[in-house]
Order: structure tokens, then sequence, then C-alpha cells
């Protein structure tokens, strides 16, 4: 009947479950806290990160203010430097080894390294005045004098620094242009790749530090203590390193243009594959280092102690060598177009297969010396010490041999006998062209002479 209850949907066969009032209420409440708790969250994540950003804030402050203050040793220095060249990405590690800046590492890292250029680490003056005025005292002077390399490097290394302590730091890709670390300890330090052109660096402690791959363009270096470092592959241009400890450092491949290394200390270094035009070596204590591959043209090495140094296959166009102790020395190969020997000693020393034209070997010492195969056209070696010196296919083309000493005389004599000109002879012919250089009468060797 039409008045009658319809049927449900069950009764017909289907049941629909119709939430009731109070469960409805109950998935909108949690669908409502599950917003509030997300926006929680959220807020929650950035007042921890702005917390974060205010604590570096305070604590890049507080690195400033320490690195600042004038104090002598560590007083927290080296952690402050450490910290204000540190990033920051959340701990993952990932962000932080990339350190290149993009919108990622913008969002994620909360804090990038801080350029510490200018910064002044150097000591308080009274202290810095009393340092230098003991080191002044204790001065190279007499470097003439000094050696025993070996003393000089253990004197050194146990000066007492009175500069910033920073030893053992880690400091890679630092930014300290123009710094003042002078009298720091930084030995043992990791540097890689840190930017210190300007910076100075005078009476420095950086002994067995990792320096590759540095810039440190125009610094001042001078008697720094470099002992055993790493300067591989770095660059360093207009660079004053006089009186500087170098024995045992690594520069090879390093850019060395117009720098100063006056009465530096290069005992068994290794300046290989280098490029140093123009730059000025004079009175420096060099004993077994190595320069080979390296482009050394217009250098000057006057007076240099570098007996047993490898000089083979180098650039020496225009190069100085004055008056210096190069015995037993390697310049195999090289290029010596119009170098300069004058007074050098270089007995004992190898020069076969180099290019020698213009030379200059006057009053030097080549007793022993190998010339095999060298190109000597245009070369001078008068008042030269020749004595058992090799000349193998020399070229002597236009080489000027007058009043050279190719063999000692007859005691008591001051003439060659027959017997010892017969020697000279024989020694001057194993060159090419021999006959076209000039030479003393008494070693005409049955051709004439040319007019010079």
């Amino acid at each position: 009947m039409w008045w009658r209850k319809p049927k449900s949907n069950r009764a017909r066969g289907f049941y629909v479950r119709t939430p009731s009032i109070k469960k409805s209420l109950i998935l909108r409440c949690r669908e409502k806290l599950l917003v509030f708790t997300e926006i929680a969250a959220i807020v929650a994540i950035v007042a921890f990160l702005l917390q974060i950003k205010d604590s570096n804030t305070a604590r890049i402050n507080a690195a400033w203010e320490l690195i600042t203050t004038k104090a002598p040793g560590n007083s927290g220095k080296r952690e402050a430097l450490e910290y204000l060249n540190s990033w920051n990405c959340l701990g993952i590690e990932w962000f932080a080894s990339i350190k290149e800046v993009s919108w990622i590492t913008n969002i994620i890292c909360l804090k990038k390294p801080v350029s510490l250029m200018g910064v002044d680490l150097s000591p308080p003056k009274e202290i810095k005045s009393d340092k230098q005025a003991e080191n002044n005292s204790d001065s190279l002077s007499n470097w003439e004098e000094t050696v025993d390399y070996a003393k000089f490097l253990f004197d050194v290394e146990s000066k007492r620094y009175t500069g910033a302590y920073l030893q053992r730091s880690e400091l890679p890709n630092v930014d300290l242009k123009g710094a003042n670390l002078s009298l720091a300890n930084i030995s043992n330090s990791n540097l890689k790749m840190a930017k210190l052109e300007q910076s100075i660096l005078i009476q420095a402690n950086l002994s067995e530090s990792d320096l590759s791959n540095v810039n440190l363009d125009q610094a001042t270096l001078s008697k720094a203590f470099l002992y055993k470092s790493n300067l591989e592959n770095s660059s360093l241009e207009f660079v004053n390193l006089s009186e500087a400890n170098l024995a045992e450092t690594n520069l090879s491949n390093t850019d060395l243009g117009l720098s100063n290394f006056t009465r530096s200390l290069l005992v068994e270094s290794n300046l290989s594959n280098s490029e140093a035009q123009r730059t000025n070596f004079s009175k420096s204590f060099m004993m077994r280092a190595n320069f080979q591959n390296s482009n050394l043209n217009s250098a000057i090495f006057t007076e240099v102690q570098a007996d047993s140094s490898n000089f083979s296959n180098c650039q020496l166009r225009d190069t100085q060598f004055t008056s210096s102790n190069l015995r037993d020395s390697n310049f195999s190969e090289s290029f010596m177009s119009s170098v300069n020997f004058n007074q050098a000693d270089l007995s004992g020393a190898n020069l076969n297969n180099a290019t020698a034209n213009f030379a200059d070997f006057s009053f030097a010492n080549l007793s022993g010396a190998d010339f095999t195969n060298t190109d000597l056209t245009l070369a001078d070696l008068s008042n030269a010490d020749l004595t058992h010196t090799t000349f193998t296919r020399a070229d002597f083309n236009s080489t000027n041999l007058i009043n050279a000493k190719f063999y000692y005389p007859i005691a008591g004599s001051d003439e060659y006998s027959d017997e010892f000109i017969e020697i000279v002879c024989n020694q001057i012919t194993k060159a090419k062209n021999w006959e076209k250089s000039y030479r003393d009468e008494k070693f005409a060797c049955g051709m004439p002479i040319p007019t010079p």
C-alpha cells in the first residue's frame, strides 16, 4: 500500500553505509588537525632554521672579534678561522663537498665560507718589534759563511713563533687575500686552493703544509719557513721569498715569474716544469735542486751554490750564472743561448747535447766538464780552465779559445811541452769546425788560425 514504509536498501539487495554525524565530525576534526600539525611543523622548521641562522651569525661575529683581537699564540684563532671558512649544509655531506653556490645550496646550506680578505693576524706591535729585533740579530748578513745548510735549517725551525698559532689547520679554499699572517705558525696545515694574493707572511712557518694550487701572487714571504711544504701547481708571480727556507719543498709546475728568491734556501727542492722567467735566485743555496724542463730565460743565478743540481732540458736564454758554484751539475739538452757563466765553477758538469751559442764561459772552471755534441758557435771560452774537458763532436765554429788552459804545463814551466801541445790538439780536434775557432798560436794544430 502507498502508506506503507518503503523497503530499506538492505531489503532491496544492496547495502550503503551512511556515516553517522558523530563519525563525520571526527573525520573532519582529524583532517583539520592534520593541517594544523603540518602548519605547526613548517613553522617549527622555519623557526629552527632562523635560530640556526641567528646562531651562525652570532658565531661569525664572535669569530671575527676573536680573530681581530691582537694576541700572540692560538687563543682559539685556528678554530675561528676554520669555522669562518666552513660550510653548514644541515649534515648533508654531499652538498658540503661540492661547494658550488647554486639555488639548491642556497636553500640547503645555511652557512657558506666567509671571505677573510685583509684579515690581520700579525702579533701585537710590542711583541713583533721585539721578535724582529731578535731575528735581525740572527739574520743572514753573514750568509756567505753559512755553509752548513742543515744547521741553518734547524736554527730556523727552532724559532719561537709569536704570531697566530694555526698549526694543523683545515683551511682549503680559504680566501686570505691581503691578509697579514706575519710570524704565524701554520705548519702541517691544509691550504689547498687558498687565495693568498698580496698576503703578508713574513717569517711565517708553513713547513710541511699543503699549498698546492694556491694563488700567492704578489705575496711577501721573506724569511718564511716552508721546509717540505707542497706548492705544486701554484702561482707565485712577483712574490718576495728572499731568505726563505724552501729546503726539500715541492715547487713543480709552479709559475715563479719575476719573483725574488735572493739568499733563499732551496736545497733538494723540486722546481721541475716551472715557469721562472726573470726570477732572481742570486746568492741562494740550492744544492741538488731539480729544475728539469723549466723555463729559466733571463733568470738570475749570480753567486749561487748549486752543485749537483739538475738543469737538464731547460730554457736558459740570457740567464746569469756569474761566479756560481755549479760543480757536477747537469745542463744536458738545455737551450743556453747567450747564457753567462763568467767565472762560474762548472767542473765535472754535464753539458752534452746542449745549445750554447753566444754563451759566455770566460774565466770559468770547466775542468772535467762534458760538452759532447754541444753547439758552442760564437761562444766565449777565453781564459777558461779546460783541463780534461770533453769536446767530442762539439761545434767550435767561431768559438773563442784564446788564453784557455787546456792542460797544466810541466811543474816550474810556463810553457807547454810538445807532448802536452799534442795532447791539447788531440782534445781540440775532436770538435767539429775546430779549425774555425780562435785560439793561441801554439794550438794551431796544423791549421791556420782565423782572424777575430
